[in-house]
């Protein structure tokens, strides 16, 4: 932790919240496993399964990262291409010395790229964010060959309250691998908008609805990504490891409507059905669920790049840079605070 970086009293001075250290002494705890535990418990009581909880614990580390490999589950793999082939025309936009912020980081392997191109010209500052600090050292590992000033930040998007204000600007924040599409588009624009300051940027990528939008075979091959035996095990293993037979529950996605600031678009309803009365058991406790009882997931939204430019500009930001892939299936935009010559 860089003492000079971080004002670790004001971000806790109203909350009583313990600021905690990890094991590497580049990384900053805004949450821990015990915190994220109760907080699991509590929302399957609620029958609910926010997806952040997919990616906790050594197992979701490890279990996210098969499924980044997996060939029949390619949306991240496919978006880290477009990525590379897009730094070129990128670079130019972005500033000199920025601090970097990736939320929801992964492996870290695209903001490798990011920042192997931006240490050639400048000296970037890093944070990574995941809810997982298993994911973050990855991340910082990933860059560790590289001599930069590096922070990993541990905790979800609601903590990062507590932290922004000791980002250095220009602030370029990320979100990338897809993250952008699993918030509510206009709340987590809205937060962007309020923490990159006056003169950042905010990155971010998503996979598209494709050129024709919803069509019979957009539906079909989305569909068919989001139920392959690899995702599903993926939603299911937060459960699996505390006890949940698979045979237990049956696993339902579809590709549904839901109303956005830019009208219609469409997004993965995701459940859980309970088939058989069981349990799950969590450290302090165990949860028991009835047979007809569905416990709700989270959801992934798909765009066109249309309703996506529409959310961009509603939030008040001004696309710089924009990229689609060959097939139309992917975008990657680089955008800034929109200003009065703008308009």
């Amino acid at each position: 932790m860089h003492p000079k970086r971080f004002d670790v009293r004001n971000p806790f001075a109203h909350t009583g919240d313990a600021f905690q250290q990890g094991v590497d002494m580049n990384m900053i705890e805004l949450v821990n496993d015990d915190a994220l535990e109760a907080d699991l418990c509590e929302n399957i009581t609620d029958r609910r399964m926010p997806d952040f909880f997919l990616y906790t614990g050594d197992e979701g580390a490890k279990n996210w990262l098969r499924l980044d490999r997996a060939r029949e589950f390619p949306v991240a793999r496919r978006l880290t291409v477009l990525l590379e082939n897009s730094m070129p025309a990128l670079l130019p936009f972005l500033p000199r010395a920025p601090t970097l912020v990736s939320i929801g980081v992964g492996s870290g392997e695209k903001e490798r790229i990011v920042l192997e191109e931006l240490v050639a010209a400048c000296s970037p500052v890093y944070y990574p964010v995941d809810v997982n600090a298993r994911m973050v050292q990855v991340a910082l590992d990933a860059v560790r060959h590289l001599s930069i000033e590096k922070t990993g930040i541990v905790g979800r998007l609601s903590d990062l309250d507590r932290v922004v204000h000791n980002w250095r600007p220009p602030v370029v924040l990320c979100l990338l691998g897809n993250t952008f599409s699993n918030f509510e588009p206009d709340d987590i624009l809205s937060w962007v908008s309020r923490s990159i300051g006056a003169d950042g940027l905010f990155m971010f990528d998503c996979s598209l609805l494709g050129p024709g939008g919803v069509t019979e075979s957009a539906r079909e091959r989305i569909e068919r990504t989001y139920r392959s035996r690899r995702n599903v095990r993926f939603n299911l293993n937060p459960l699996i490891r505390r006890g949940l037979r698979p045979g237990d529950v049956r696993f339902d996605l579809k590709l549904v409507p839901a109303m956005t600031s830019a009208g219609m678009v469409y997004r993965t309803s995701k459940n859980i059905y309970v088939c058989k009365n069981c349990a799950v058991q969590f450290r302090e406790k165990s949860v028991s669920l009835q047979a007809g009882e569905v416990i709700r997931l989270g959801f992934t939204y798909k765009y066109t790049a249309e309703q996506v430019d529409t959310l961009v500009k509603r939030a008040g930001l001004t696309v710089l840079a924009l990229h689609r892939s060959d097939d139309d299936e992917n975008i990657l935009l680089l955008a800034r605070k929109s200003t009065q010559e703008d308009s």
